[in-house]
């Protein structure tokens, strides 16, 4: 059997100047049949790379694996969490001067 994997971008967001976290879906392509498998997800680092007139987008290594979208809404949780905590002690320090 012969496999090929497959990363389909879902998603990315700029975190810092050229260089962007992307989201993409896994899959695992059987190419005897033409079967396909779900693996999960990806978030990796992306960079562009400028030479001359072109643009290279480079993904960096030890992006990281998601089994499932159980554990991609954990994730989401786990970012909207980090912004609750952060923008309420923010706005503690400001509501103190």
């Amino acid at each position: 059997m012969s496999y090929k994997m497959k990363y389909n971008e879902l998603s990315n967001a700029i975190i810092a100047n050229k260089r962007r976290l992307v989201i993409s879906e896994c899959v695992k392509e059987n190419k005897d049949c033409n079967e396909k498998t779900n693996c999960g997800f990806t978030l990796a680092q992306q960079i562009e790379v400028e030479e001359g007139k072109k643009t290279t987008r480079v993904f960096l290594k030890g992006g990281f694996h998601i089994a499932s979208v159980d554990e991609l809404y954990n994730l989401r949780d786990a970012i909207n969490d980090a912004i609750n905590k952060f923008e309420e002690s923010n706005s503690q320090e400001w509501d103190d001067e």
